[in-house]
């Protein structure tokens, strides 16, 4: 049995300078201080886990009007320094790193056709507290990652109400310090990590097909999608036990992979006081070249919901269903599909320049049994059964 004890505090500053020149709309300027802290006490009350995670997080974008065929765009900077310490039996080294990233969106009109464009380039330090050229897992260093990525979209207005348009990119992504040197049980994800200091940057290229429809009570959309990487990282169960600790070994390595499927969302206002939601996904992945499953690939999923709403007071009642997943990677365990029902209750006032929110969430109303294939520890231990849930949120409402 272990018992998780968590901790976060954060502190988010916004602000935005108009400027309203012929050319210039704004500037847009964030930043974010998070410190989070997490404990995995074991039945005999020893830390077998802990983490201590604080990021510094900003921005600033510079948004600006029409410039020539340019409609609207946004030419922005941003940084993460991130500061990972690590206590207890993990013996990943605590890890400093920093990321600059700069960025560019722009969107223009022909005719029927809007198209958008966006540029990023990324520069990642990631800085060990030591360095290990004799870890079992490799050389454990400092690593930089200059990456970037592009995409460009295109919408086409068929009707007034219903349009289509596609996307294609190329995406990249560093890997995480958890990615890179994790070395030692994490027991909250019931798995023994081993990382790769070798890794490289995830690379990949990415396009989608869309259709959607916009009526006045109703919204439909139709995504299909297919990424083709040629290093997708991935944590995998190896089948081996580290026999220490009795959990299964997880090792990471970037592989090459293709991954496809499609989505749908509807939302129908049925009547001034009822509205429908839908949502429903399938995604398929495999290992390109062999055809072999991906590990953690969620299966046909979905949810439907129904609202009923009134002045300041709303009542919903939802239901989450999954296929099951018996396409599965050497060592991963299938699940069974499950549907389970929620529901929820929510008021809202305001009051002296304050916004509240009160809300009843009622989860799992008939305490189904069921396990999320997404999750390491559903061997041993099934999502959570009935639970009811009351949650009080306090906004400013600043003019």
């Amino acid at each position: 049995c272990v018992n998780i004890e968590m901790f976060r505090k954060q502190w988010n500053v916004k602000s935005r300078i108009n400027i309203k020149t012929k050319s210039f709309d704004n500037i847009d300027i964030s930043f974010s201080r998070v410190l989070y802290r997490h404990k995995e006490i074991e039945s005999n009350a020893i830390i077998g886990a802990e983490f201590r995670i604080l990021n510094h997080i900003g921005y600033v974008n510079f948004n600006h009007n029409k410039i020539s065929f340019l409609n609207s765009g946004t030419l922005g900077i941003s940084f993460e320094a991130r500061d990972f310490d690590i206590g207890g039996f993990v013996f990943t080294s605590p890890t400093n790193s920093i990321n600059v990233s700069t960025y560019l969106i722009e969107s223009f009109n022909y005719d029927k056709l809007n198209f958008e464009f966006g540029a990023r380039y990324n520069f990642d330090k990631i800085t060990p507290e030591a360095e290990k050229p004799n870890a079992k897992i490799g050389t454990i260093r400092e690593r930089t990652f200059n990456t970037y990525s592009l995409s460009f979209s295109t919408l086409y207005e068929l009707t007034k109400k219903v349009y289509a348009g596609f996307n294609v990119s190329k995406s990249s992504r560093v890997p995480t310090i958890e990615e890179l040197y994790s070395e030692g049980p994490h027991l909250a994800a019931y798995s023994y990590e081993i990382g790769n200091p070798e890794l490289e940057a995830e690379s990949g290229f990415g396009s989608e097909l869309f259709i959607y429809h916009k009526f006045d009570n109703l919204y439909f959309n139709i995504n299909l999608f297919r990424n083709d990487l040629s290093n997708y990282i991935i944590p995998r169960n190896t089948g081996d036990t580290n026999f220490q600790t009795f959990l299964p070994i997880y090792a990471t390595s970037g592989v090459e992979a293709i991954l496809y499927g499609i989505e749908n969302q509807v939302d129908w206002n049925a009547t001034k006081n009822i509205s429908i939601s839908s949502t429903v996904s399938y995604t398929k992945g495999e290992f390109k070249g062999s055809g072999n499953p991906l590990p953690q690939i969620p299966p046909l999923k979905g949810r439907v919901g129904i609202k009923y709403s009134v002045d300041k007071l709303s009542l919903e009642l939802n239901t989450e269903f999954a296929a099951k997943q018996d396409n599965v990677d050497e060592f991963e365990e299938p699940t069974a599909g499950y549907v389970i029902f929620n529901s929820a209750l929510q008021y809202s006032f305001s009051t002296n320049g304050l916004i509240h929110n009160l809300s009843l969430n009622f989860d799992n109303i008939f305490n189904k049994e069921y396990r999320n294939h997404l999750s390491r520890v559903k061997s041993i231990l099934p999502e959570a059964g009935r639970n009811l849930r009351l949650t009080y949120k306090m906004f400013f409402d600043v003019e």
